[in-house]
């Protein structure tokens, strides 16, 4: 039999997981989010000026 008490301090043991659970999701996106668009633009300006010098063609990497 599961007591009043038992259910509370596994909600709050429940709740605490989540609490953590969040923090990291926001830490990793504050952290990879950046890094993520600064590759992203740097691509993406490497393949403008391929396109700039290359006539539009990609060259193979």
């Amino acid at each position: 039999m599961v007591t009043v008490k038992q259910v509370l301090l596994i909600s709050e043991y429940a709740g605490r997981a989540l609490h953590m659970v969040a923090f990291l999701s926001k830490a990793i996106v504050i952290i990879i989010y950046p890094v993520l668009r600064l590759t992203y633009q740097r691509a993406a300006s490497y393949r403008s000026a391929c396109a700039a010098t290359a006539g539009g063609k990609l060259p193979d990497r």
